[in-house]
């Protein structure tokens, strides 16, 4: 095909922007991908030009899957985006029976969907709505066995054999999954860190000091004095009532030597 036959219906022709791009990759000689430093930076914004139209294509297509799915009780719209969608075996359960579903991946939510297909129909599919979850009640065991295509899903809030494994069709797929899961986990669990801190600063927790009792070459806490030696010098203080008093001891016990700290612990502010 021609230039002019790849500009034509920008739409409709989005996978044809990728496959120009490729044989335009193809087409520059080894000799001149390892000339110059211009060479070499213009073939990676053709590298970068290809991913962005196979993700423009690949979120389109995510999105009129979406728009296909029917009787979902959930406002998707809620769920914010829409990251990706593939086909899964999925086994509900420990020993749930085996079923393909089409899953679909938001940011708040894994939806399962089972496929109605028609044949005479391309690119009608239906997506019949079986069930969700959350992502704030989910963990994520990104290796099942030996198996390279599996994963399993659980619930952190229910029993523990209230589990979905799901097996992907591809190992790409599968590692593209628990890639994205396991950065949205980690992002949730970063925002609830900091809900939870902000929640304790408005209740006055977590402002107050604290007590470090850790060892430290800096403390003096081994250091004494010696209630025997205090009346020797006149240069010292002398073991009034008053002193007995300040350290809380009975002025009876005179004779007694008695071990006070000089500093006893150190203070830091959380």
């Amino acid at each position: 095909m021609d230039l002019a036959s790849y500009l034509l219906k920008p739409v409709q022709r989005m996978g044809k922007y990728a496959l120009l791009l490729q044989q335009m990759m193809k087409a520059c000689p080894e000799t001149l991908l390892n000339s110059s430093e211009r060479s070499i930076q213009e073939i990676e914004d053709l590298k970068l030009a290809e991913e962005m139209v196979k993700f423009q294509l690949r979120h389109g297509n995510d999105l009129l899957a979406m728009d296909s799915i029917r009787e979902c009780d959930v406002n998707l719209k809620e769920q914010g985006r829409l990251l990706r969608q593939n086909e899964f075996l999925v086994w509900e359960g420990k020993s749930g029976k085996r079923s393909l579903r089409q899953v679909f991946l938001f940011e708040e939510l894994i939806l399962f969907s089972k496929a109605r297909r028609f044949p005479d129909r391309k690119n009608l599919d239906l997506y019949i709505y079986k069930n969700s979850i959350k992502m704030t009640d989910i963990g994520l065991t990104a290796k099942i066995g030996e198996s390279p295509t599996k994963f399993e899903i659980w619930f952190r809030k229910r029993k523990p054999n209230d589990t979905f494994t799901l097996q992907s069709m591809t190992e790409d797929v599968k590692k593209i999954w628990t890639e994205e899961l396991s950065q949205l986990l980690w992002k949730q669990a970063i925002k609830n860190r900091a809900v939870r801190m902000a929640e304790m600063s408005s209740m006055g927790i977590g402002n107050k000091p604290c007590l470090d009792i850790r060892p430290s070459d800096n403390q003096i806490s081994d250091r004494s004095i010696s209630f025997a030696q205090l009346s020797r010098s006149s240069s010292e203080v002398p073991a009034t009532p008053q002193l007995f008093r300040i350290l809380g001891c009975n002025n009876s016990i005179t004779h007694t030597v008695m071990a006070v700290p000089y500093s006893t612990t150190d203070v830091y502010l959380s």
